[in-house]
């Protein structure tokens, strides 16, 4: 955070790099991660049918499966504070604009997750590492983006039964 330029300003309407450098999730399973300027962030989301034990191992075609899976990129014009994805309640900062949103219409999404327990005072908790490959995403005004490398996110997340 100490080295972001707060007063930075950015084209919303730039594709997404998914050079994320670090990455936090909730739940199970919700992980997103932002680049180092924090002007850019990737959403992942799984939905499980509820009490379902996730198998270790998961592997999503993000073209057929948008009800189980979802991916997005959203790019702001400025440099973000706070990401409330995990949370109820939403900050917008003052005098910011919508983030465009980039979602996965192609590609894989790998989730390997480790037994529970990653965290002695929460033990449901579990580490979540995410790999998107052969990437397609596109935004509300029909660009599409082919993102040719693996973008890879690892996070603790948790249980919410």
């Amino acid at each position: 955070m100490a080295r972001v330029k707060w007063d930075s300003r950015y084209d919303v309407h730039r594709p997404p790099s998914l050079a994320s450098v670090d990455a936090d999730g909730c739940g199970l399973l919700h992980v997103h991660g932002w680049t180092a300027d924090r002007s850019e962030v990737v959403v992942v989301g799984v939905r499980l049918p509820e009490k379902e034990v996730p198998a270790p191992t998961a592997t999503f075609d993000l073209a057929r499966e948008s009800a189980t899976a979802s991916v997005e990129a959203q790019v702001y014009d400025a440099p973000q504070r706070r990401f409330d994805f995990c949370s109820d309640v939403r900050v917008s900062e003052v005098g910011s604009i919508e983030p465009e949103v980039w979602r996965a219409v192609a590609g894989t999404m790998t989730v390997e997750l480790s037994p529970p327990g990653v965290r002695a005072r929460h033990p449901s908790m579990r580490r979540a590492n995410i790999t998107l490959t052969n990437l397609v995403l596109s935004n509300a005004a029909g660009m599409t983006i082919r993102v040719t490398r693996p973008v890879t996110l690892s996070a603790i997340v948790g249980l919410m039964w």
